[in-house]
């Protein structure tokens, strides 16, 4: 009989930390009202609905924070492997600098192997060549035509007198290619800048 006479209590709804010691009475009585309605498993999904809906709601209400690190955006296993570090004017510089696909895949690979400031790479043909999938002829010749450019220049490299080891690839060539370009992509950079400012600004 009691059942069929009282409705379910209404959802529990946030007072503010200075009042709720008035509402004490009223959560009482609801959660007394809530031990007659439900049954004991009944009560406890009530509850559990209940705070999966603040969960949600409390999510919804923080803002995302920018996931702009690399292990944000390649995940950490990746990260954790090693990561090749370049500036953006050499992917944005390709066509200026008249690289072709596979003259900038070495130059890539090369900037991998760059570990040092002081001491240029220094991969094999062989391993080059592997890690492209093009024959080790090939990387020659791609390599001989960026020496020819002045992308690169090849550093022979001995231990002891007649054991010749693999070629280093001194780089200062590529670097000062792009810093006489950096001027003009800096400008271009800031002009876009100005013209977004412009066109956000809020009519007169």
């Amino acid at each position: 009989m009691f059942r069929e006479t009282f409705a379910p209590p209404a959802r529990e709804t946030f007072s503010p930390p200075g009042e709720r010691h008035k509402c004490l009475p009223t959560l009482l009585a609801r959660s007394a009202l809530m031990a007659l309605w439900f049954s004991p498993s009944e009560a406890r999904n009530a509850m559990k609905k209940a705070t999966k809906r603040k969960s949600e709601a409390s999510k919804a209400e923080t803002p995302k924070r920018p996931r702009r690190s690399p292990e944000d955006k390649w995940t950490k296993n990746l990260i954790g492997l090693g990561f090749c570090t370049v500036p953006s004017i050499m992917i944005w510089a390709q066509g200026r600098l008249g690289l072709s696909a596979e003259q900038f895949t070495i130059l890539m690979h090369l900037a991998d192997f760059w570990w040092d400031a002081g001491e240029p790479p220094f991969p094999t043909k062989q391993l080059l060549a592997t890690r492209i999938g093009m024959g080790a002829r090939q990387v020659q010749r791609h390599l001989t035509t960026l020496e020819d450019g002045g992308f690169i220049r090849r550093v022979e490299r001995f231990r002891g007198p007649k054991n010749q080891l693999a070629n280093g690839y001194e780089m200062r060539g590529l670097v000062r290619k792009l810093t006489i370009l950096e001027p003009e992509f800096r400008k271009m950079i800031e002009s876009k800048k100005v013209r977004r400012r412009k066109i956000e600004a809020p009519a007169a």
